[in-house]
């Protein structure tokens, strides 16, 4: 489950650990991944097509790994992080029995835009699964400088009432803002 507290830019420091977390490698985890991502490559969710392949067992997808690195790092930063990047890259397979550990560390923080890069690795008893890097805008301390991300408004609770669609990325200032409605969530 994701943390409701959101770490803000100012309390991140390089060099910084995410706390550990250890994901079981479960039949349903890796089936049920591969076809919420309409994944029907028979290794991920038959056997015995797995073990013709020369796997000992259905196998995890990209996607479900993607999914789970993302878990990783947002568990960390909370809920108002926006996340701008995320590059992985695939090692070891994960196999049904075994367990998936994530580590990361804080390797670079960008003060004008706001934005931190994670770096990360999942590992199993084959080695890593996963390695890569998560790039996320986090929320500001204060809004003293005028300027709000929208990492800031996410962070506030607030939703756009008359844009049509919630705006993507950008920073707003207090002249933008104020032709934009808002509303508590």
């Amino acid at each position: 489950m994701t943390s409701k507290n959101t770490k803000r830019f100012d309390d991140v420091r390089p060099g910084e650990t995410l706390p550990e977390l250890a994901i079981p490698i479960t039949v349903g985890l890796v089936t049920g991944g591969a076809i919420a991502t309409r994944d029907y490559f028979p290794g991920h969710h038959d056997k015995d097509a797995a073990r013709a392949l020369g796997s000992p067992h259905v196998f995890m997808n990209i996607l479900t790994t993607s999914g789970l690195a993302q878990r990783y790092v947002e568990e960390w930063a909370g809920p108002a992080a926006v996340f701008k990047d995320l590059k992985i890259k695939l090692g070891a397979p994960n196999y049904p029995g075994d367990t998936m550990s994530f580590t990361g560390e804080v390797t670079q923080v960008d003060a004008d835009s706001r934005t931190v890069v994670v770096s990360l690795k999942g590992k199993n008893s084959m080695g890593n699964h996963v390695t890569g890097t998560a790039t996320l805008e986090m929320a500001n301390s204060t809004l003293a400088d005028g300027n709000y991300g929208i990492a800031d408004l996410v962070s506030a609770n607030l939703t756009f009432n008359n844009l049509g669609a919630a705006p993507t990325s950008t920073t707003f200032n207090k002249s933008q803002l104020s032709s934009i409605a808002f509303t508590r969530a």
